[in-house]
């Protein structure tokens, strides 16, 4: 299957045209092993084909986890074709055996993950189920008080392949990066030059808790809301939920944890009943489907 040809690629979406109803851009790879060509990106009717080629020589640089990485990124719902899937497995390995980057690049996508009471465990879930060569900053905002704060982010850098810190004022935003809201402090973000950085703010209450998961988001909104996604997880009250949909209003994706999952259903409740949840999932679930949509941004924020 590795030696598949462009052309038995080619026909096989044409047979299935009912795949891509709902998407704009299928990516389509044919690994090459004897030529040693990597064909990227097939756009289907008025779009235009797009194709990279690699020599043979630059077979070995699939082992870096910069190019792999960017490979690997422009696989969009390649899972849909049961017959490309071993190629998929075939470039997906390079990533997962390749040392984690010293050098990562700017911000792509942003991602907020805001979360309340039962949340630091979903929280750590997760970060320690994404890969670390994601194009995503992740913002965490969790409803905890100042001495905590700086532990929790220690704890999450202890279990994550992502390199996460309590977040400082001025800090850039970086790709594979965690930053967690200081207690008692707003985190907003705010562009200098050509990227995104943290500024953290004083100010009153919102929902009778700082930091807010909607404050951070209404900034997300004003400045990158089209490349950002929110994540709402368990959690007492409706912080987010505006938020959540001033992010939606702006090109932004939701995903929220469902009511089964949840120690308290608040705060997703709320942004449900509000009609902006793109997905509904279970704890467990959200780091897979999270990684999808991120790529799914990137792409978009590449293509434009």
């Amino acid at each position: 299957m590795r030696n598949m040809q462009v052309s038995q690629v080619q026909g096989l979406l044409a047979r299935r045209p009912n795949l891509l109803n709902s998407v704009s851009l299928i990516t389509a790879f044919s690994f090459l092993i004897t030529r040693g060509l990597l064909v990227i990106i097939k756009k289907f009717n008025v779009h235009t084909l797009h194709i990279m080629l690699i020599s043979e020589a630059m077979h070995t640089l699939l082992s870096l986890n910069g190019f792999a990485c960017e490979i690997i990124s422009q696989i969009l719902i390649l899972s849909l074709f049961a017959s490309i899937q071993p190629i998929v497995g075939y470039l997906a390995k390079f990533v997962r055996s390749a040392r984690k980057p010293e050098n990562t690049s700017l911000v792509d996508v942003i991602t907020v993950i805001g979360a309340s009471t039962g949340g630091p465990p979903i929280i750590s879930y997760i970060l320690s189920k994404l890969n670390p060569n994601i194009p995503s900053a992740i913002l965490i905002v969790q409803h905890m008080p100042p001495p905590f704060t700086k532990d929790f982010a220690k704890r999450l850098d202890e279990i994550s392949p992502l390199k996460v810190k309590e977040a400082e004022d001025g800090d850039v935003l970086l790709n594979g990066h965690v930053y967690v809201a200081p207690g008692d402090k707003h985190m907003i973000v705010e562009p200098k030059e050509d990227t995104l950085t943290v500024r953290l703010v004083n100010g009153p209450k919102v929902h009778g808790v700082k930091p807010s998961i909607d404050v951070t988001l209404a900034s997300l909104a004003k400045y990158a809301g089209s490349r950002s996604i929110a994540v709402i997880l368990t959690g007492l009250g409706s912080d987010g939920a505006q938020g959540c949909s001033l992010l939606k209003k702006h090109g932004g994706f939701v995903i929220v944890q469902d009511r089964r999952t949840s120690t308290v259903y608040g705060m997703p409740k709320a942004v449900i009943e509000l009609g902006v949840a793109d997905l509904i999932l279970p704890y467990y679930l959200i780091p897979r489907e999270l990684e999808r949509v991120i790529r799914l941004k990137f792409m978009q924020r590449r293509c434009m």
